[in-house]
């Protein structure tokens, strides 16, 4: 029950101890908890991967936010001088990045599978990358002071290239 950004995974298949390198991570999804009168309109977006080798030397995979991956990506549309406020939860067994092109954000939180800190004054960072380790989750807040195409991605590129593994 405490206020903050969480999550649940489940595995397909059978768990075995023989490593077959491959990623079903899509099964995951978000617990939001807010405080009693808090804001409610946060988007939250849950980072997945899929992959499995394709043969020796290749290995395909779909880096998702919420199941899609880019181009097909949702679209925001935001009014300039609004303060924004999204949850990031990284459920993938990968570390990502995480970047806002051409602005700012603050992290106000930051936790992970079992636990949440909600940060104030100093502890804030002011950023426009944040590295999410495997299992990390974070609220942040931004406010779109100019008119534009507002991209979120991991900053790892392939990671976001839509070939990638052909």
């Amino acid at each position: 029950g405490k206020a903050g950004t969480y999550y649940y995974y489940a595995t397909p298949g059978v768990i075995s101890r023989t490593p077959d390198f491959r990623e079903r991570e899509e099964l995951s999804g978000a617990f939001i908890v807010d405080e009693r009168g808090a804001r409610t309109d946060d988007r939250v977006m849950v980072i997945n991967i899929w992959g499995e080798p394709r043969d020796s030397t290749r290995y395909n995979n779909a880096v998702t936010i919420n199941g899609k991956s880019w181009p097909y990506t949702e679209r925001f549309s935001e009014n300039l001088g609004d303060s924004i406020r999204w949850r990031v939860i990284n459920a993938s067994v990968r570390s990502h990045p995480m970047h806002l092109h051409g602005f700012y954000y603050q992290v106000t939180s930051r936790g992970s599978l079992l636990a949440d800190t909600i940060l104030k004054g100093v502890q804030r960072d002011f950023v426009v990358t944040r590295h999410m380790v495997p299992g990390a989750t974070m609220s942040m807040t931004w406010v779109p002071n100019r008119p534009g195409n507002w991209l979120f991605h991991c900053h790892i590129s392939h990671h976001s290239t839509a070939l990638y593994g052909r």
